[in-house]
């Protein structure tokens, strides 16, 4: 029994560290990519959005 705690201990938390590692990965990835896709989107917006609010003459 002794022999058995003393290698599955070690494993759990082994792998309890690569949960929150890939965690804290995913997370990073997610806001990664949702902060790209801010700034693709808000330049987009500069580019095309706001020359037309200031330059929308009425015909």
């Amino acid at each position: 029994m002794p022999s058995e705690v003393t290698t599955s201990m070690p494993q759990q938390v082994v792998s309890r560290s690569n949960e929150l590692v890939n965690a804290a990965v995913g997370v990073t990835v997610i806001n990664t990519l949702v902060g790209i896709a801010f700034m693709t989107i808000g330049g987009l917006f500069l580019q095309k959005g706001l020359p037309k609010l200031f330059m929308n003459t009425p015909e």
